[in-house]
């Protein structure tokens, strides 16, 4: 039988046989490595370095939002846009205003004028000379009011000059509708709602005699521009509106991460 090695008598036999026979060394106390600390605290403080090295670039001589250049011919296209029956398309269209806007980023980052990012949650936008930051939900519904005087009031207006043609009125329709479903994500309203509501400004040029004549109304126009914005309101359902905020986030975050690399690349920054 094995003995039982659990449950042994300490004889004295067996005391002095261990002393004897064995050497007790004292555990020496466990030390942790101070080297993987330590690259740990380098890395973030050359990441926090780098960061701070991008947000002063960021700061110094950047362009104001407003002062974009990418908008400006293109809005004075839509301004000045006129039915063509030579044309391929007789509506001017943003047929898709998500790709619209990840265009403007891109156009941004080539031309190393980065006016909007987003970092640790907040959105920051440059504008009035001085860096705006808020919180990322309420600062893309800033830079959506800022693109709605940039160029998408343009675009709204041109379409509806379009209403007052039966070869254009249908697309032109098609198109506002589309347009209204995206800024009503971001509690916009549409242009005719503010100052262009009580004239023909909507309708014609500022060099027609139509413009701003009180022999002239556009009151038809605008009835019909209030039934489809009453008629989107109602069917743009809070889930289109989320799914739609969402996207335009992750494409500003993209442009985000996109921006900071340029510049550390810029600066030689090691990542």
């Amino acid at each position: 039988m094995c003995p039982n090695v659990t449950n042994i008598d300490l004889t004295d036999e067996i005391k002095n046989t261990i002393l004897n026979h064995r050497i007790y060394h004292v555990p020496e106390p466990i030390q942790i490595p101070t080297k993987i600390t330590t690259n740990i605290t380098n890395i973030v403080n050359m990441g926090t370095y780098a960061i701070d090295q991008v947000m002063m670039k960021l700061e110094k001589d950047m362009p104001n939002f407003l002062d974009t250049k990418f908008f400006k011919k293109r809005r004075h296209n839509l301004l000045l846009h006129k039915n063509n029956e030579n044309s391929e398309h007789w509506c001017p269209s943003i047929p898709d205003f998500l790709e619209f806007i990840m265009e403007f980023l891109e156009n941004e980052r080539y031309n190393q004028a980065f006016t909007l990012f987003i970092r640790t949650h907040m959105l920051h936008l440059h504008d009035d000379d001085v860096w705006q930051t808020r919180p990322i939900h309420t600062g893309m519904k800033n830079v959506l009011s800022l693109l709605k005087v940039l160029i998408l009031d343009a675009y709204e207006i041109s379409l509806t000059r379009q209403l007052k043609h039966w070869k254009t009125r249908k697309e032109a329709l098609g198109y506002l509708k589309e347009y209204y479903e995206f800024i009503q994500c971001f509690d916009i309203k549409a242009t005719f709602l503010e100052e262009r509501r009580n004239d023909n400004l909507l309708l014609y040029n500022k060099n027609e005699i139509e413009y701003d004549n009180e022999e002239y109304s556009g009151y038809i126009y605008i009835e019909q521009l209030e039934k489809l914005w009453t008629e989107t309101t109602f069917a743009n359902k809070d889930y289109k509106k989320q799914k739609i905020t969402s996207q335009v986030k992750q494409i500003v975050s993209y442009h985000s991460d996109e921006t900071f690399k340029a510049l550390q690349g810029l600066m030689n920054i090691d990542n």
